[in-house]
């Protein structure tokens, strides 16, 4: 199988300690919209496109509540076409100013930004997936999981793009 995941497009308004992921209880499957051309990697989801997909917004929270309702609104869409896979966040947050952004680099150290992930299970076998996380500041950190979730590869480097802008309008 391969997997091209060129331009993996995020839209970060905001997210404030706290890193949401769907609700494994509902395991609902979602079909991303498929689209003939492609998109601008800017960060602003304001192609028409993004319009025509359906939003995810059924998350919890998995710190510093795990479980819990999310304290923010998130919506995520994703679109394809023959050769990318585009998944846009789009964060609401009521305190923008207090963004936790420290790091750049690729492969940045987890756990001190804000932040969101993505992880695709490309083998449906609910055991093996990839991940791919950004932050605040389009930092990139991604890596092979299996073992259902025991066991991580973090020297795992896919060919992937981020975007992240803060517009609290």
């Amino acid at each position: 199988m391969t997997i091209n995941f060129h331009n993996i497009k995020n839209h970060l308004f905001c997210l404030l300690f706290i890193m949401f992921f769907c609700n494994a209880a509902a395991q609902q499957h979602y079909k991303p919209f498929r689209i003939t051309g492609e998109l601008k990697l800017d960060g602003a989801l304001n192609e028409p496109e993004w319009k025509s997909a359906l939003p995810i917004t059924d998350f919890i929270q998995v710190d510093p509540y795990p479980g819990a309702l999310p304290s923010e609104r998130t919506e995520v869409r994703m679109l394809y076409n023959d050769d990318y896979l585009y998944v846009g966040f789009h964060c609401y947050d009521k305190e923008p100013d207090k963004i936790v952004r420290f790091f750049m680099d690729r492969d940045f150290e987890l756990g001190n930004d804000d932040g969101i992930s993505v992880q695709l299970d490309t083998y449906n076998d609910k055991n093996t997936s990839v991940l791919f996380i950004t932050n605040a500041l389009s930092a990139r950190f991604d890596s092979e999981v299996s073992s259902n979730g025991a066991s991580s590869n973090n020297n795992y480097n896919n060919f992937w793009d981020a975007v992240s802008i803060n517009d609290s309008t």
